[in-house]
């Protein structure tokens, strides 16, 4: 991680078009980001977090507790400083607050920025969609590897969350980076865009699978779940887009999109035999046995090659 003046922070806060300011002292320097305050380390900006929950800002106190030096908060808070049983229980802490009216919108470009753009030094790949990102994801990765590319994949067989929250993202990509890695395949869940976890993250390719009704426990209606999957498809998070029209949203996402686009299809494979063990088809003039049975997997397949070839 880069360590980064507080007035820094607040740059590329405003960056995102956030009114940021600064209340309190503005001379530290934050080492790092987080939002859960039983994972803070000295130096840390602990960001407050509102959600279905709980609500972060009642964690400022532990946080600061812990050594955060800063917090972000979309209001100003009244820290108490330590907790019930320490000496300084009662006492007011005065470590800055940076203030914000979307906390979670600049989580994400502050937390890259920390971990020096990570995604600028590797390509990323997201993978979108209701179905079949897991597998689209695994079969990129397996391309990509018999390619010659060191390939890392992020997602639903590799972590507790789909997609990682910002921080948490941000270090892994930086950490691939270290140990040499020049891909990412992972997946970008509906929720992860609606709660900006890869605001900050720049995809060589976003890659879309299809759209049907699911999370509507947490999307209001179709509407708002296909608005939060085309976020991924906005020239501030990629550089190429990959769309599948075999349904109606890939259709008018491809018509929507502000970015390159290429186009994918099952009907883009010719002479497709299929069996209990997987199938066999003609893509692209390529001979191709696929060892995963369903049409769907073809589609995924199909995804994942056009993928490759768009990189």
């Amino acid at each position: 991680m880069t360590a980064m003046a507080l007035a820094e922070v607040v740059a590329v806060a405003r960056r995102t078009g956030e009114d940021a300011r600064v209340v309190g002292g503005a001379d530290v320097e934050i080492s790092g980001v987080c939002i859960d305050s039983r994972q803070v380390r000295r130096g840390d900006l602990f960001a407050c977090t509102r959600g279905a929950v709980a609500d972060g800002h009642a964690f400022a106190g532990e946080a600061v507790a812990r050594g955060a030096c800063a917090l972000l908060v979309d209001h100003p808070v009244d820290v108490m400083a330590g907790g019930p049983d320490s000496p300084d229980a009662g006492a007011h802490a005065t470590v800055p607050q940076l203030v914000v009216r979307n906390v979670r919108a600049v989580i994400g470009p502050i937390a890259a920025a920390l971990a020096a753009e990570p995604s600028t030094r590797l390509e990323v790949i997201g993978v979108t969609g209701t179905n079949g990102k897991t597998s689209t994801v695994t079969m990129l990765a397996a391309v990509l590897a018999a390619a010659g590319r060191t390939c890392e994949t992020i997602g639903t067989l590799t972590g507790q969350r789909t997609t990682p929250e910002a921080p948490d993202l941000q270090g892994q990509l930086a950490a691939f980076v270290q140990h040499g890695v020049d891909t990412v395949a992972m997946e970008v869940s509906s929720h992860a865009l609606d709660q900006h976890r890869v605001d900050g993250t720049m995809y060589a390719v976003a890659a879309f699978t299809n759209l049907s009704p699911d999370h509507l426990d947490y999307h209001a209606d179709m509407e708002q779940y296909f608005q939060a999957k085309a976020r991924l498809f906005t020239p501030a998070l990629c550089r190429h887009a990959v769309i599948n029209i075999d349904d109606e949203a890939g259709q008018r996402l491809a018509r929507d999109v502000d970015v390159p686009v290429t186009l994918c299809s099952i009907d883009d494979v010719s002479n497709l035999v299929m069996d209990a063990t997987g199938s066999s088809f003609t893509w692209r003039g390529q001979a191709v046995r696929l060892g995963l049975p369903g049409v769907f997997n073809v589609a995924n397949a199909v995804t994942a090659a056009t993928v490759a070839s768009v990189l």
